[in-house]
């Protein structure tokens, strides 16, 4: 759920819905190309999502296989760079590339 902590009584702004594990971690991210607001999400459920804060929908959802087991945290050092940490297989780092439609590029993994 995405709250503005100015009004809270008025109860969450959206509901985002998707991940099928605890969310561990979130961020805004710095798009300053888009009016929309994103955030980005890391689960229990091995997925990194990225949602709209205007519609409450997952624009972007990467899932994490083999063992990488749950995603702990996650990080934007950059506008264009996203890495979460893994229990069992590191730390992923993804260039965002948002042209006509949102991707995540795998560009290491430690």
């Amino acid at each position: 759920m995405l709250w503005d902590r100015r009004v809270l009584s008025k109860g969450p702004l959206k509901e985002m819905v998707g991940h099928k594990g605890s969310v561990n971690g979130c961020l805004f991210l710095d798009n300053d190309s888009s009016n929309d607001k994103l955030v980005a999400s890391c689960s229990s459920d091995s997925t990194v999502k990225i949602w709209s804060t205007t519609t409450g929908g997952s624009v972007l959802s990467e899932y994490i296989g083999g063992g990488a087991g749950p995603i702990s945290g996650i990080v934007s050092p950059s506008p264009e760079t996203l890495a979460a940490s893994t229990f069992n297989e590191g730390v992923y780092v993804w260039k965002l590339v948002s042209d006509s439609s949102m991707e995540l590029k795998l560009r290491a993994k430690y």
